[in-house]
């Protein structure tokens, strides 16, 4: 039977379906924090659990409160970042369409002082 995965839509789909960017970011953060809370981790997660002990289950709840918590104060850092690396370039981008519009008008203005500052033709 095919392994389901998340797809762009928010729907479980066949293996090989492209993951949303959602669960791409979530699974890219989370292998770094608790791989066993990623979307392919959670279905071993969840046999193991059934496995624990009381005060095991307790104890990997704990690690995964653990781990939620962390994942989201690096979630509010990368997103904080991206923002604050978008102002600047949308910034940048202004600034530089200024400069642009700003030399092409005193080339114009230029072309115009030289017109008419040119004697005209008699």
């Amino acid at each position: 039977m095919p392994s389901k995965t998340q797809n762009n839509t928010g729907k479980r789909g066949t293996k090989g379906t492209a993951p949303s960017a959602a669960q791409w970011l979530y699974d890219t953060l989370m292998s770094r924090i608790e791989p066993e809370l990623t979307t392919d981790g959670m279905g071993r997660a969840r046999d193991d659990m059934v496995r624990d002990s009381e005060e095991a289950l307790t104890e990997r709840m704990a690690d995964y409160d653990r781990a939620f918590e962390v994942f989201d104060a690096v979630v509010d850092r990368f997103f904080a970042a991206v923002e604050a690396d978008m102002k600047k370039y949308r910034n940048e981008q202004r600034r530089r369409l200024v400069a642009e519009e700003g030399s092409e008008r005193r080339l114009e203005e230029q072309a115009v002082e030289h017109l008419l500052d040119s004697p005209s033709p008699s």
